[in-house]
């Protein structure tokens, strides 16, 4: 078998995961010990295949990264310190980022898999993507005030 990759974007970043990799990843609502999934996977590949590359569209709406909460975590303290010179203006602050390790189980191609508990797992992306062109065309289109609007007048207010 071929080493499998894929590349999946949780948080507004980009990840190549392999199986039996770690990664960190920003905070999930999720326990130690859950099973997620990430559907939303851009390309699929193979290290020893090069014709197996997979991307878009031609990675298919079941495909998804099967991966095990290992721990939740607080990166070390940065410090933010600003000053303006002859100003007499000095602040400091701290923040620590708080991110989650994820163990990926599996790369699923074909979506067939065991049984996943997270909410992440509810809906693939594409389902919610249609949930959201169809409240675009209906704003455009009069939207729910132009329906209220509608309604009022059939009831005589």
């Amino acid at each position: 078998m071929a080493a499998l990759f894929a590349i999946v974007r949780h948080g507004g970043r980009q990840y190549r995961v392999r199986d039996q990799r770690y990664i960190l990843v920003d905070k999930m609502s999720a326990d130690v010990g859950e099973e997620i999934a990430m559907r939303d996977v851009l390309m699929l590949g193979s290290d020893d295949d090069k014709a197996m590359l997979r991307v878009g569209e031609d990675v298919g709406k079941d495909t998804y990264v099967s991966a095990r909460v290992i721990e939740q975590r607080r990166l070390p303290k940065i410090i933010v310190f600003k000053k303006k010179r002859r100003q007499n203006y000095r602040r400091k602050k701290g923040f620590r980022a708080e991110m989650t390790l994820l163990k990926i189980e599996s790369i699923l191609p074909d979506g067939k898999g065991g049984k996943i508990s997270h909410p992440l797992s509810a809906k693939p992306s594409s389902d919610i993507k249609k949930e959201y062109t169809h409240a675009q065309s209906s704003q455009r289109q009069g939207g729910v005030g132009q329906a209220m609007k509608e309604e009022d007048t059939q009831h005589g207010a």
